[in-house]
C-alpha cells in the first residue's frame, strides 16, 4: 500500500525542478560523432556519383532518352508490299504497339530481356510516334538468304531486329552498356521461362542467333466462314501488304504473338501491357455444327481471334 501511495506523489522536489539540469536541442547524445561522419560520407559519396554520372536517376534518364529516340525512315522500298530491310512498327488490334527494353533483364545471366506492348492513352513515356524501342527491321533467315528489297510473303521465316541502341553520350559517361543487336524471340514454356503475370509462353529479346528468333506471317481473318479458312490456307506465298491484319506466329512453337490489354506491368518507361505467345481460338462451334448438319464443308480447325491480330506499319 505504501508503494502505490508513494507512486502517486511527485518524484522530484521543487528545488530539483527549478534548478535541475535538462536536455535542450543543442545537447548531443548517443554516438553523435559516428552520425556526423556517416552523414558527411553519404554527402561526399552522392556528390562523387553525381560528378561521374553514375546516379540511378541519371542512368534512367539516359535509358528513356535512348529508348524514345526518334527513328528516321530508311526503308528501301516505297510500294505497298512489305520487303526485307524495311523498318516497321507492329501495332496490335487493341491500340497497342510492340516495344522492347534491352536493359531490363528478366533472368539474370541468361541474356533474356523484356518485351512489352505500349498502350494508348499516355500511360507510357513512349508515345504513338515511331521510336527506337518500338521499331524493328525485317531481316531474312540465313537459310533463305533473301536480299533487302525482296518482298516478304506469308509463311516465309524472318527475324525482327530491334532498332534500340544506347546513345554515344550515355555509353561514354558509363550510364548504359553498349549492347549488340537484339532480336524478338520466344521459346517453349518451362518452370523458369514463362511470363511474369499470366504464366504463359515467354516473349523476350535476345542477341542469340538461333531458331528462337524466327517468325512467320499468317493471314488474319475475322470470319469463321469456309471462305475465310480457304483464304488463310491458300495465302502462303502471297506478299504481305502494309495495313493488312496479320498473325505473327513463332516458327518453332507454332504459337501466335499476343498482347493482353488486361495485364499491365510497371516498367521504367511507364505502365505497359504484357506480351506472350498464345494462340487464342474460339470455342463456339455452333456454325460448324450447322454446316455439318447441312452436309456442307466445315473448318478443320478454328481460326485465331482478334487478340492475335497485328498490323505492320511502315516507319
Amino acid at each position: 500500500v505504501s508503494f502505490f501511495r508513494n507512486a502517486k506523489t511527485m518524484q522530484f522536489t521543487p528545488q530539483q525542478l527549478a534548478g535541475g539540469a535538462c536536455y535542450s536541442d543543442s545537447t548531443r547524445i548517443g554516438n553523435w560523432v559516428e552520425d556526423v561522419c556517416l552523414r558527411d560520407y553519404q554527402k561526399a559519396h552522392f556528390e562523387d556519383k553525381k560528378k561521374t554520372g553514375s546516379l540511378e536517376l541519371q542512368r534512367r534518364r539516359a535509358k528513356l532518352t535512348s529508348g524514345n529516340a526518334p527513328i528516321v525512315s530508311s526503308s528501301p522500298s516505297d510500294d505497298a508490299c512489305l520487303c526485307f530491310g524495311d523498318i516497321v512498327c507492329l501495332d496490335h488490334n487493341q491500340n497497342m504497339r510492340l516495344a522492347v527494353d534491352i536493359w531490363d533483364e528478366i533472368l539474370p545471366g541468361k541474356g533474356v530481356y523484356s518485351v512489352s506492348a505500349v498502350p494508348g492513352g499516355g500511360r507510357s513515356t513512349t508515345g504513338p510516334e515511331p521510336v527506337a524501342r518500338s521499331s524493328f527491321r525485317i531481316e531474312s533467315n540465313d537459310e533463305y538468304n533473301n536480299e533487302n528489297g525482296t518482298t516478304v510473303t506469308f509463311g516465309t521465316p524472318f527475324r525482327l531486329k530491334s532498332m534500340l541502341v544506347a546513345n554515344n553520350e550515355a555509353v561514354e559517361n558509363g550510364l548504359l552498356d553498349e549492347k549488340p543487336d537484339f532480336y524478338l524471340a520466344s521459346t517453349l514454356k518451362s518452370e523458369r521461362m514463362a511470363s511474369r503475370l499470366t504464366n504463359r509462353q515467354l516473349v523476350f529479346s535476345t542477341s542469340g542467333m538461333n531458331a528462337e528468333i524466327l517468325w512467320t506471317f499468317e493471314r488474319a481473318t475475322y470470319s469463321m466462314g469456309i471462305e475465310s479458312s480457304e483464304d488463310k490456307y491458300f495465302s502462303t506465298g502471297q506478299p504481305v501488304l502494309y495495313g493488312d491484319a496479320v498473325v505473327i506466329q513463332h516458327k518453332s512453337t507454332r504459337q501466335a504473338l499476343l498482347a493482353d490489354a488486361a495485364q499491365t506491368e510497371h516498367t521504367d518507361f511507364g505502365a505497359e501491357c504484357e506480351v506472350v505467345c498464345k494462340t487464342i481460338k474460339p470455342v463456339n462451334f455452333v456454325s460448324a455444327m450447322t454446316r455439318e448438319a447441312k452436309g456442307s464443308a466445315i473448318l478443320t480447325s478454328p481460326l485465331e481471334t482478334p487478340e492475335n491480330h497485328w498490323f505492320v506499319t511502315r516507319v
